[in-house]
């Protein structure tokens, strides 16, 4: 998945994309071993791990907040590909609201373990560094060409028949609903009552589009 396109300086980082990937891989690893608190994440440790210079690191970002931001775009492609090999490995005869709560699950457990204050103030930065931020939330379409295949494929006749731009628009929401920074103060945030919610949610939308 391309995750440079989102940024104002994407053609410096399109060049040795596997060195930028590299670097954005040690950098979450660091952020998550420090809580996602990109303040205890130094440039020294991260080329100590990298095991490339600190200038060289300044080849490919301009700074740390450069850095950062990109490294919001490289979190969501790593959550969206899982996504993608989870619907992919769905049984044939798996029903469909099974396959919904695996899915939510999925970005639950990935975003509930992280401190939301340290991922908000990343979404941040996010949004400074982009062009067009709100097309973050277009990530999620990759979800789509697998929606279609296990649709396809399914025996147990329960998966609703949906046009792409309708599903593209679902995807979409839920992602909000499970990602909203506006939720960062509800303590039902990441609960059983809102796995609840999103599931019975999520579910009963798609049916109404089927």
């Amino acid at each position: 998945m391309e995750i440079f396109h989102y940024l104002k300086h994407p053609s410096k980082q399109k060049r040795g994309t596997l060195t930028c990937l590299e670097i954005l891989d040690c950098t979450l690893k660091l952020m998550e071993e420090n809580n996602f608190s990109y303040e205890r994440v130094t440039l020294k440790e991260l080329s100590v791990l990298t095991g490339h210079s600190i200038g060289t690191i300044y080849r490919y970002f301009n700074n740390k907040d450069e850095l950062l931001a990109s490294l919001w775009g490289y979190f969501l492609s790593k959550v969206h590909t899982g996504a993608v090999s989870l619907i992919d490995a769905f049984p044939i005869n798996g029903v469909f609201e099974l396959l919904v709560s695996q899915v939510i699950d999925h970005y639950l457990n990935n975003l509930k373990h992280r401190d939301v204050h340290q991922m908000i103030a990343l979404y941040r930065l996010f949004i400074k560094s982009a062009n067009e931020p709100e097309l973050i939330h277009t990530s999620i379409d990759i979800l789509i060409p697998s929606f279609k295949v296990a649709a396809k494929k399914n025996m147990s006749g329960t998966f609703p028949k949906l046009q792409d731009n309708t599903m593209s628009m679902l995807l979409r929401g839920f992602f909000s609903m499970a990602s909203s920074p506006f939720l960062e103060k509800n303590p039902n945030l990441y609960s059983e009552v809102y796995r609840t919610f999103l599931v019975k949610t999520v579910s009963s939308m798609i049916k109404c589009q089927g």
